[in-house]
């Protein structure tokens, strides 16, 4: 097997979801679906780090991908559309762990809606600034966004000396780039466009380091994770990278209508009220307030469930091998509604289902 990162990856999702997710969810995960149920899955099967980071991922390319797994016998399907990792598959995964190393830095739950926005700002930026060193005012920028093109004038205007922009762009740039490898350094800067140089695409990149091109852009977004994460951490040593980055990364990666049910609880508004006020139906409403308690700090779910129901829960979740919801509520020795039993994994950190899985499982 060609050790491309992306089949790697997938033997890692069907690893994480043990057999308890179908295709359909890994392909949601990758591509970055920004449904609750995706959500919950990416941070509660742990897989976070892989959300969106094929935002680009055709469906009938994923699929060739999952029919070459089966058919090198690294996965075996258990149910419709449903895969588990065979011993060969296991081995595979575990043999190949340190390719894995190239993508420490990938946090795609937390990180990829930063991407774009980031690289654009950062990219156009040197542009201006090379250019202005070498008082060359005629060229045609990298990109004709009128948002990204007015950010980047208005902030090159903010220093009045353009040398000393280059220069402190340079050493922030520079001490972020010092936690990744030489080679994933060098190809961030590759990519770059200056007065002298216009900067690799992807393929060319994949043949100068030899690496196939899935390989390549995402040791490329290890890059730009990595230093986003540096600039969030630590702002006030990089100024200027930190303008780059968008303000809003303290937000719980709540869906929109998560978001909205949470307001109104925040207001006053019980469960009920909101179903109402929103002309949702109650379930809808408890599956948004399942995402919140996963995602939001501090959120308490006492009003929805007793201590002592959610003490009882955790005991049986210790002892169960699984986390199907349906195998679960039958190990309990007390009656207990499906919703509380995802309260409780949701606030463990433990696997959730959604009304639909448990749907299809009671039916089955």
């Amino acid at each position: 097997m060609r050790n491309e990162l992306l089949r790697l990856i997938l033997l890692q999702c069907f690893s994480a979801f043990r057999g308890e997710r179908s295709t359909a969810a890994t392909y949601h995960l990758l591509t970055g679906k920004k449904s609750s149920q995706t959500i919950q899955d990416a941070s509660l099967y742990k897989i976070s780090k892989y959300f969106g980071v094929f935002p680009s991922l055709s469906r009938p390319i994923f699929d060739e991908y999952i029919q070459s797994l089966e058919k090198k016998q690294f996965i075996v399907e258990t149910e419709d559309n449903t895969f588990i990792l065979t011993n060969m598959g296991n081995h595979v995964l575990q043999s190949h762990k340190s390719e894995f190393v190239q993508i420490e830095h990938i946090n795609g739950l937390d990180y990829s809606k930063y991407e774009l926005p980031f690289w654009k700002k950062i990219t156009l930026l040197i542009q201006v600034i090379s250019y202005a060193n070498h008082k060359v005012k005629q060229y045609i920028p990298l990109y004709d966004e009128v948002e990204i093109l007015q950010w980047v004038k208005g902030f090159v205007q903010l220093y009045p000396s353009r040398s000393k922009l280059a220069k402190d762009l340079h050493r922030e740039l520079q001490s972020c780039l010092y936690k990744v490898s030489n080679t994933q350094a060098t190809i961030f800067t590759y990519r770059l466009t200056g007065h002298h140089r216009v900067g690799l695409t992807f393929t060319q990149l994949a043949s100068e380091f030899k690496y196939d091109l899935t390989t390549v852009e995402l040791v490329f977004k290890n890059v730009l994770h990595s230093i986003i994460q540096t600039v969030i951490t630590n702002k006030d040593e990089h100024p200027i990278l930190s303008s780059l980055v968008e303000k809003d990364n303290e937000q719980a990666p709540l869906t929109k209508s998560a978001q909205v049910t949470f307001d109104l609880l925040t207001k006053g508004l019980d469960y009920h009220d909101i179903a109402r006020v929103r002309n949702l139906k109650i379930p809808t409403i408890e599956d948004h307030i399942v995402e919140i308690a996963q995602h939001v700090n501090g959120f308490c779910i006492d009003p929805y469930i007793s201590k002592d129901r959610q003490n009882y829960i955790r005991e049986t979740l210790a002892h169960c091998k699984t986390r199907k919801l349906r195998i679960i509520k039958q190990a309990l020795d007390i009656e207990a509604t499906y919703f509380e039993i995802r309260l409780v994994l949701a606030k463990s950190g433990e696997n959730i289902e959604s009304r639909k899985n448990t749907a299809i499982s009671l039916r089955s």
